[in-house]
């Protein structure tokens, strides 16, 4: 049987480690460490200090101390383009011709050797007669720097997912999603944020934009004049203490108004391309999803129940994990969870 390997999340601020493993009684928690990056490390995906990012990395494994080599890496950004669409039933030869004339609309042509693109198909339709494909388009230079980061630490990368591909196979696994409805993902990290729109429980649509948790921390800085760091640490006690988040209440939100307005556009560009239900429920997760204006921003915004994801609440933890430092993480360890539910042979 193929083995799990374990996740690796390169983000903006810390790299994350997860691995897990199957028992009798269900999956455990096996190994988990963060490690913070400095900034500057990683911006909008790309790796921009490598050296920097591979002593990172090498630091949380010589703590973690992961079996085996196998790792499972994610990439997002400006560079990652996912598109869903439905073709007829199709000879083989028929459907990869469709699928590379698909690509062609989302790649430009002086772009095609700078780009990899892979495809899934989702499901076949027997109403309709036709196929359902996922199509993801990432551009080689953001691929490539995680790739050889990993092999730089000794690791050997057998799955690059998608973001939002990871981050709906963390909440399908963690809370389940019903069939029929439309639900939302968002990952909301320190400089960027990732939208997977799932509709019947299928990942629909995904994108990136440009803000998180850092920009949390500016809106702070520009209120009080306080450090970058202070900024941080107000921004972590509004997450935990109800007076001071009151007393940030009129700085934080409308950060969070921005971030619930970039949702509604991304869910308004769905839903104008497709036939789906309303948006029932928003998955909330990242660094920044316990800022305490965010989950009723979007609320508001977009008329949908909110929930947090808790990726380790049901899962039992080996000893030698520690615990406390597993709960605290909690929705931001959410990208390198769904990226350790995945085997060398599996599809997103």
């Amino acid at each position: 049987m193929t083995r799990r390997c374990f996740g690796l999340d390169l983000g903006t601020s810390a790299v994350r480690l997860v691995q897990l493993r199957q028992a009798r009684s269900g999956l455990r928690v096996a190994r988990f460490g963060v490690e913070p990056l400095a900034p500057g490390c990683i911006e909008d995906g790309q790796v921009v200090d490598h050296d920097a990012t591979v002593a990172a990395v090498r630091r949380v494994l010589a703590r973690v101390r992961p079996l085996g080599r196998d790792v499972a890496l994610a990439v997002a950004g400006n560079g990652v383009i996912i598109k869903r669409f439905a073709v007829p039933q199709l000879r083989p030869e028929a459907l990869v011709a469709q699928i590379a004339w698909e690509a062609d609309q989302i790649v430009a042509p002086q772009q095609r050797g700078e780009v990899l693109v892979d495809h899934t198909i989702l499901r076949e339709n027997p109403a309709t007669g036709e196929i359902e494909v996922l199509l993801v388009a990432a551009k080689h230079d953001i691929v490539r720097q995680r790739l050889r980061v990993a092999q730089d630490c000794g690791l050997r990368p057998v799955v690059v997912d998608a973001a939002a591909f990871a981050l709906h196979n963390c909440v399908e696994a963690a809370h389940g999603l019903v069939g029929g409805e439309t639900a939302a993902v968002l990952a909301v990290g320190a400089s960027t944020s990732t939208i997977t729109i799932v509709a019947d429980g299928v990942p629909a649509y995904g994108r990136d934009f440009g803000a998180g948790g850092r920009d949390y921390d500016a809106a702070i800085q520009r209120a009080t004049g306080a450090s970058a760091s202070e900024a941080e640490a107000l921004k972590r006690r509004a997450a935990a203490e109800p007076e001071v988040a009151a007393r940030l209440a009129e700085v934080l939100l409308p950060v969070s108004q921005a971030i619930a307005g970039e949702v509604q556009r991304s869910l308004a560009f769905f839903l104008d391309s497709t036939v789906a239900e309303p948006l029932s429920r928003i998955y909330l997760a990242g660094g920044a999803a316990a800022t305490p204006t965010l989950a009723p921003a979007l609320g508001e915004r977009l008329g949908a129940a909110v929930q947090r994801v808790e990726p380790f609440a049901r899962l039992a933890v080996d000893a030698g994990v520690d615990a406390a430092a597993l709960a605290a993480e909690g929705a931001a360890a959410a990208l390198a969870f769904g990226l350790a539910l995945r085997r060398e042979d599996d599809s997103p």
